[in-house]
Parts: structure tokens; sequence; C-alpha cells
């Protein structure tokens, strides 16, 4: 799932959980942000529908990574998980609920020195009032021990 982590720095690493509660699989960040232990080596936010507000606690943690995890429609099946690239953020191949996920990246990027990726949940369901699908749910319990293994977090 993250192969291409592997070769990045995760000795300081931060996760921004986004999306909307109530909102079925939107939420799918905030459960990740939600279900990590925050660590000396592992930060997570739940940076909701406006994680630019959070860009100071992100800075201030000094991260080699960044992880912005959003439920984002990319053309896959419920509960696929990727890393999407930012030029298919900026070309709109993929779909995320704010168009501010390319920026952020390349704003926390240019103000960590670090390398700042997005990894999309592909949604089941984003009506209010839905909860988590299962298959989306599944991701959540797989992104959260893949970050988990990245970070060494015993």
């Amino acid at each position: 799932m993250f192969e291409q982590l592997s070769r990045v720095e995760t000795d300081r690493v931060a996760v921004v959980g986004m999306g909307a509660e109530g909102r079925g699989d939107d939420a799918a960040g905030l459960e990740v942000a939600r279900r990590l232990d925050s660590t000396q080596g592992l930060h997570a936010i739940e940076g909701g529908v406006a994680p630019e507000n959070f860009t100071g606690v992100v800075r201030d943690f000094e991260p080699t990574l960044v992880v912005l995890v959003d439920a984002i429609e990319f053309g896959g099946e419920p509960g696929d998980v990727a890393v999407i690239d930012s030029d298919d953020l900026r070309s709109g191949s993929v779909s995320s609920h704010t168009p501010t996920p390319s920026m952020l990246l390349t704003y926390l990027e240019r103000e960590t020195g670090g390398t700042a990726v997005l990894v999309g949940i592909q949604p089941a369901t984003i009506d209010p009032g839905d909860s988590v699908s299962p298959a989306v749910e599944t991701a959540i319990e797989e992104t959260v021990a893949v970050i988990e293994r990245l970070c060494a977090v015993e």
C-alpha cells in the first residue's frame, strides 16, 4: 500500500486526518487519526474539514513526513487505499471534498522541509447521517496498521 514511503525518512511522522463527521465514509481520515496513538515520533491530528488550520501544529512538531488521510474519489473500489499523486489532484483525475490538498501538501513540504503525501481511501458513501461502511472500516484499520509499522510503533 505505501511502498513508495519505505524510502522516506520516518523518524518524525505527522498524520492529519481530514473529513467530515456524520457523512459516512468521509470520516475515514478522522478515524485514522483517532486510532493512532501519538508517541515521541508520531503525532496524529484530527484536521476535520479545515486541515489548513492545523499547519502550525504540524510545523511545530518538525516532521520528516506528513501524511494527510482523506476519503477521496479516485475510481477504485470502496475501501481501496492509494497514495495520491499531487499532480492528479491538480489535473482533476481524482476528487476530494475540498480543493486544498495539493496546496496543503506543497505548503507543508515547504514549511517542514520534509515529505508530504496524501493517502486516499475510496469511499462507498458520503451521505449525511450514514455511518462508515464495512469496506472503509477495514481500510481504516489497515491504514492505521501500516502507519504504525512505518513509524515502528510497538
